[in-house]
């Protein structure tokens, strides 16, 4: 994590924004799951044959309602801008315009899904260019939300997630007591943390 203040330039403002300190990893990492997920639909797409898995996944996604993995991912990527520490003498509208711009570029990657779900469902109005287009969308959106987080908290919960699965022996997504004493202090430290 970031700790010397540090200078962003909002892409939709002219304002800078002075970062003291970012949130701890636990905050960033289904955050990050869900970028390698946007990322790796691009080959998925491609291969008519999976996109009965991808709608399914997407299904799952938007389903539950008020306690859908869409809503949990929103309201993480709130929780990760709200614990960012701005500096002292930075002016509250500069603050607000970072938020806001951080939410909407994941509220953006995940209205992208939300029209790739649709069109895969309704193939009368599905086209290629309208799936890629949605992919392409969701990708850009995500990837523009991680260009704010700084690359060594990325280099971060990469090597996380890296070594979380590797030690998922079983592959359930999910580390049990055995498999977690596997993790570096470091890494299960943050693991266990995660929200």
């Amino acid at each position: 994590t970031v700790t010397a203040a540090t200078l962003i330039m909002p892409q939709n403002s002219h304002a800078a924004v002075r970062i003291t300190k970012y949130p701890p990893l636990e905050y960033l990492e289904p955050i990050y799951e869900l970028k390698l997920s946007v990322d790796a639909l691009k080959s998925g797409m491609a291969d008519e044959s999976k996109r009965p898995y991808i709608k399914k996944r997407l299904d799952k996604l938007f389903g539950g309602g008020i306690f859908s993995e869409k809503n949990y991912l929103l309201g993480l990527a709130v929780t990760y801008s709200n614990q960012i520490q701005y500096s002292e003498s930075e002016l509250k509208t500069y603050i607000n315009l970072d938020k806001d711009e951080r939410l909407q570029k994941i509220d953006s990657a995940l209205k992208s899904l939300e029209s790739l779900k649709r069109n895969l469902k309704d193939s009368s109005i599905a086209n290629e260019e309208t799936l890629m287009r949605d992919v392409d969308d969701a990708q850009r959106s995500i990837s523009a939300w991680f260009a704010m987080v700084p690359s060594e908290d990325i280099a971060a919960v990469d090597n996380l997630f890296r070594v979380t699965r590797m030690a998922d022996a079983n592959r359930d997504g999910k580390l049990d007591a055995v498999e977690l004493s596997t993790l570096p202090e470091k890494e299960r430290e943050i693991w266990l943390k995660r929200i």
